[in-house]
């Protein structure tokens, strides 16, 4: 038996010598993507057999612009270039949806394809930026990510306290300063320096409160408002005073509620009021061992507009995130959620069903996102049936 169990070789006898000889069969398929000003680099290339369109798998090109498939099988195939409507190809073998011809593997095959930019707003670029504190609250660091159209050329980030410029090629772009100093940062893809995003900040104070409020919402019950409240993490808090007004300025206390005081994992809180003054609005105040208070924001509950709640994305934390995403919703009645995580270029990383019974009170789904790679991402969540739809982005460090 010749057979070496390797795709890529032709096995055979020689009779005369008695021995097995392997010839290898296998091809490559590269080449690159480039304009006429400059390479395009992590443009995604997917290779199809032409008999029944299956794949054969995917690439990104390089820093280059060079994309390679080894180890192929003679045969007929045809690429996919996902350019994101931000490119159009020149070159003859591939369409304007990104779609080459069929290509005859007989031999190793080079291409060059040559694309122009597609004429795009400023809408189809986006930058983030994200504060993370040093765990000696001494300094911060700035994370800046940049993705969707005009990225692949580079981008400019300019200091604006300084004056001072400098070109990436891609991010995230990670700067440092001092607790107790701000930032003026401007971000512009060098294809379109029109575009511009601003990320300022007078101060940064690195000192962690003593409760991280996740969030703070209010529903109507049939017996009352509910007011629910979550913390992230609590350190030498005591207890919680949740307020009323019925016109927004003047509060009253309503409840006092004991707090964890000690915690670095999710803790929930809620209070049905049961009272019924008509448009009420609540607000929270933390209170920790020491005195010190901090107030929530506000929030408004209408009994007489019983249909004001519906579904809804309310937030996406922490961001940005190392292990996990919280995903904060409000789901009034059961739904059946499609949730898909994807990046800049439309790569999905996640896509998932999710079935969630209605509830008064906000809920929290957790994504794990350890296995993605740093950079920025998009979190898509919609209702089977599209009824609703609300995308989020958010930073994996």
């Amino acid at each position: 038996d010749c057979d070496d169990n390797e795709d890529c070789s032709i096995d055979s006898f020689v009779l005369e010598t008695c021995e097995c000889l392997h010839e290898y069969n296998c091809l490559e398929i590269s080449g690159n993507v480039s304009t006429d000003l400059f390479v395009l680099s992590n443009i995604m290339v997917t290779l199809f057999e032409a008999s029944n369109d299956l794949s054969v798998g995917n690439t990104f090109t390089d820093e280059d612009g060079v994309f390679a498939f080894t180890d192929i099988l003679p045969g007929e195939y045809y690429l996919y270039f996902e350019f994101d409507g931000a490119y159009t190809a020149l070159s003859a073998i591939v369409d304007e949806n990104g779609f080459s011809d069929v290509l005859s593997l007989e031999e190793n095959l080079i291409l060059e394809i040559e694309v122009e930019s597609n004429e795009l707003t400023c809408q189809d670029f986006v930058a983030i930026a994200s504060i993370v504190c040093a765990p000696d609250d001494q300094n911060y660091n700035v994370l800046i990510v940049v993705g969707g159209a005009f990225t692949e050329s580079g981008f400019t980030l300019t200091d604006n306290l300084t004056g001072e410029e400098q070109i990436y090629m891609q991010g995230p772009v990670s700067i440092t300063n001092d607790a107790g100093a701000g930032y003026d940062y401007s971000v512009s893809p060098l294809e379109l320096p029109d575009c511009v995003y601003n990320f300022s900040q007078t101060l940064v104070d690195c000192i962690t409160t003593a409760v991280e409020l996740l969030s703070f919402n209010g529903s109507i019950e049939p017996q009352g408002n509910l007011l629910t409240w979550s913390t992230a993490s609590e350190y030498e808090s005591d207890y919680f005073i949740l307020q009323r007004s019925t016109n927004g300025s003047n509060f009253e206390d309503i409840q006092t509620i004991k707090s964890t005081g000690f915690s670095n994992r999710i803790q929930e809180y809620n209070f049905l009021d049961e009272s019924d003054p008509g448009i009420a609005y609540y607000r929270l105040i933390e209170v920790d061992l020491d005195g010190n208070k901090e107030f929530s924001k506000v929030v408004s509950i209408d009994r007489q507009n019983t249909d004001q709640q519906s579904f809804d994305l309310l937030s996406v934390f922490p961001n940005p995130a190392e292990i996990q995403v919280y995903v904060l919703i409000d789901v009034p009645s059961n739904e059946e959620l499609e949730i898909k995580v994807y990046d800049s270029s439309g790569k999905a990383y996640l896509k998932q069903k999710q079935t969630i019974e209605g509830s008064y009170s906000s809920q929290t789904l957790e994504l794990n996102i350890d296995h993605l790679p740093s950079g920025l991402y998009y979190l898509d969540v919609k209702t089977v049936g599209d009824s609703y739809q609300k995308v989020h982005p958010f930073i994996k460090l």
